[in-house]
């Protein structure tokens, strides 16, 4: 029986091996990352793909984040007005809007461009009534 191995498939072996020993062990200062690169070549399409809905996702959440706190600011008003009309609020409804007014508060520092000053003086308000009702330990049961 004669082996049938031809020059092409010695070279096809050579390029293979040189290939894997690329990808594994580094030949020169140059880093060489053959399958790497190959894989980029191949999946380019999809790799744009990928980043374009990365960017889209992202936006959302950015959208998302901003109705969350146009929420928060809707809450810490609302609680404000009812105080006006001294409704009495249970401590956990304070220790919720409270958390309301420091993501609030934090949001508007992270971004400037945002309308703030809004809940400002409802602010003031709630952490006044707040402090009267630890002192006075009048919050509602």
């Amino acid at each position: 029986m004669e082996n049938n191995i031809g020059p092409g498939d010695i070279v096809t072996l050579l390029m293979l091996a040189l290939g894997l020993l690329g990808y594994f062990f580094e030949i020169s200062k140059i880093k060489i990352k053959p399958l790497s690169a190959l894989g980029r070549l191949l999946n380019g399409e999809t790799i744009a793909k990928v980043d374009a809905l990365s960017g889209r996702v992202e936006t959302l959440r950015e959208k998302m984040e901003e109705s969350e706190i146009k929420a928060a600011r809707m809450r810490i008003q609302r609680l404000a007005d009812e105080m006006y009309g001294e409704v009495r609020h249970s401590r956990e409804h304070f220790d919720l809007i409270l958390m309301d007014i420091t993501a609030y508060n934090n949001y508007c520092e992270a971004h400037p461009g945002f309308i703030n000053e809004k809940t400002k003086v409802a602010q003031d308000v709630i952490c006044e009534k707040y402090e009267q009702c630890l002192r006075e330990r009048s919050f509602r049961e």
